[in-house]
């Protein structure tokens, strides 16, 4: 099988939830789910990539092996932020599933796992998993959490000055108030409009969370106050109209604009899939804006 030229995809193995895309010195370094062992899931470590252009991709050495207590049943997806010039890399680490930290060099080129791993503990009926981590309004940093429970699938806050301790703000939404019966929401990612200003409250907002069983993404429309996000009334949007994207990140352009990028499930026999020797690719990058509550 031909591979696509545009799309990240891996060399060989497998490849899924796009991880952590963050801007450094004006090149996108994105991390992704890899099995470097097989063309099948498992084995979960963070590839690396980088882009000047987000067209054209430089493969680089991985940035997380699953090689901890922590963390030794998979380096499952996170996120990456900047902080005093240094990348960090939160992440899930498995099994049970734990919030880790990875600091890297000033050109992302080898992270080192924080000593006091795991920085946070949790954990619920369907999962509990997927940091995503954003500006705090009101200083520092905020942290959503994907998670389900009996009640159905949700999303949690965490707050935070300096990344490493991390108390509970709340929850951001949840499938009740918006009459959803997902069992879980994971990889939860959001974009806040203007968030440059000092007054974020009231802000235009667009949360993303791939929905457990039915393996499809909403996009929940909405404000946020700096702690919650307020559906809109008819919230709720499919983010793409076919069944192959999957996980999707976002990350905040230097020119101020939102862009995500998914993972695009393959379809057909897992058979005829792993035997080709590699399996999986990202989207094209997608620019997501907020207007007229659309």
């Amino acid at each position: 099988m031909v591979k696509p030229i545009y799309h990240l995809q891996p060399e060989t193995g497998w490849m899924n939830d796009p991880n952590g895309p963050v801007f450094i010195d004006g090149k996108l370094h994105m991390f992704y789910q890899h099995n470097p062992f097989g063309a099948s899931w498992g084995n979960m470590t963070w590839g690396h990539a980088v882009s000047p252009d987000m067209v054209f991709w430089k493969r680089l050495p991985h940035a997380l092996k699953p090689d901890k207590d922590y963390d030794k049943d998979g380096v499952f997806s996170g996120c990456c932020v900047l902080r005093k010039g240094l990348p960090h890399i939160i992440y899930t680490g498995v099994r049970p599933e734990v919030v880790c930290l990875a600091i890297g060099n000033a050109d992302a080129s080898e992270f080192t796992k924080y000593e006091g791993n795991p920085i946070l503990k949790g954990g619920y009926r369907y999962g509990w998993r997927d940091p995503y981590v954003l500006p705090n309004p009101n200083g520092g940093y905020l942290m959503l959490i994907g998670a389900g429970d009996n009640q159905g699938g949700f999303v949690e806050v965490y707050k935070s000055k300096d990344l490493i301790s991390w108390t509970k703000d709340g929850d951001l939404t949840d499938c009740i108030g918006l009459d959803l019966h997902d069992e879980m929401w994971e990889c939860p990612v959001m974009a806040v409009m203007q968030t440059n200003s000092s007054k974020i409250k009231g802000k235009d907002a667009v949360l993303f969370v791939s929905a457990v069983p039915d393996i499809t993404v909403r996009a929940i429309l909405g404000t946020f106050d700096g702690h919650k996000l307020l559906p809109l009334t008819n919230a709720i949007r499919m983010a793409d109209l076919g069944d192959c994207v999957y996980a999707p990140n976002l990350v905040r352009h230097p020119d101020g604009r939102w862009i995500m990028y998914g993972w695009q499930r393959e379809c057909g026999e897992e058979k005829d899939r792993a035997a080709q020797g590699w399996q999986g690719m990202l989207t094209l990058p997608r620019e997501v804006s907020v207007k007229d509550g659309e």
